[in-house]
C-alpha cells in the first residue's frame, strides 16, 4: 500500500513454501523494477530485494555514465561474468555475539566457447537470527540471433533454506523454459566490459572477471 502511494505497481509472481516472488515497477518519471520475496512470520517479516535499471536507462549498478556500445558477439560473450550486492545492514547473533550482514545476492553466468551456459545465482537474507536462502542452479545452451539472445535450459535447479524453520527447505528441479533477452555491451566508468541483458522486466549487467 505504501508502494503504491508512491505510484508503484506490485505483481506477486506465486507462492511455494510459504515464499512469494514478486515484482514492483513503476514507469514515471523513468522505469524502474524491483525483483524480491518475502516470508511472513509470527513477529517478523523477511524479505529481500533487489532493483534492475530499465532497459531504456543508461543506468546500470548504480552508474549512470555508462557507455552503451554494440551487441556482443559469441566470442566476446566467453567468459565468466558476475553481479553481486551485499547489505550494508548488519545483524548480530545474541547467543554467539557475531556480527554479520542481512543479507546479500551473487549471481554468475559463464558462457564457454561451445555454446553452452551456466548460470548460479544466491540470495541471502537475515532478520531476528532467523536466514533465509534461495540458490538457483541453471545450465544449457545459448543462441545468438541479431541483437537478442536466448538460453535454452536443460537443467533449472532450486533450494529453499530456512535456518529457523528448517522443515519448509525444499529443492526442487523447476520448468526448463527459454529465455529471450536484448543483448547489449558496455562499459563501465572504470571502463571495465559488461554484458547487460533485457527483457520487459528491465535490464541487469554483469562484469567480466579477470
Amino acid at each position: 500500500a505504501n508502494l503504491g502511494i508512491k505510484g508503484w505497481s506490485c505483481e506477486p509472481g506465486g507462492t511455494e513454501g510459504g515464499v512469494t516472488v514478486f515484482s514492483v515497477h513503476i514507469s514515471d518519471p523513468i522505469p524502474r523494477v524491483v525483483l524480491g520475496f518475502y516470508i511472513p512470520a509470527d513477529d517478523a517479516l523477511v524479505l529481500a530485494w533487489t532493483e534492475i535499471s530499465a532497459s531504456n536507462s543508461n543506468a546500470q549498478n548504480g552508474n549512470s555514465n555508462g557507455r552503451v556500445e554494440p551487441k556482443s558477439s559469441s566470442g566476446d560473450l566467453v567468459g565468466t561474468w558476475t553481479n553481486g550486492a551485499v547489505s550494508s545492514m548488519s545483524e548480530k547473533n545474541l547467543s554467539t555475539g557475531a556480527i554479520s550482514s542481512r543479507g546479500g545476492s551473487s549471481f554468475k553466468y559463464v558462457f564457454k566457447s561451445n555454446g553452452t551456459f551456466e548460470f548460479i545465482g544466491l540470495m541471502n537474507s537475515t532478520m531476528y537470527g532467523c536466514s533465509t536462502s534461495l540458490f538457483n542452479d541453471k545450465r544449457g545452451t545459448f543462441e545468438i540471433v541479431g541483437p537478442n539472445i536466448t538460453l535454452i535450459p536443460n537443467k533449472n535447479f532450486w533450494r529453499k533454506q530456512f535456518s529457523c524453520t528448517p522443515n519448509s527447505n525444499s529443492e526442487r528441479d523447476y520448468k526448463l523454459e527459454r529465455e529471450t533477452f536484448a543483448l547489449r555491451k558496455k562499459t563501465d566508468e572504470y571502463g571495465k566490459s559488461l554484458i547487460c541483458l533485457a527483457d520487459v522486466k528491465g535490464e541487469s549487467c554483469y562484469r567480466k572477471e579477470e
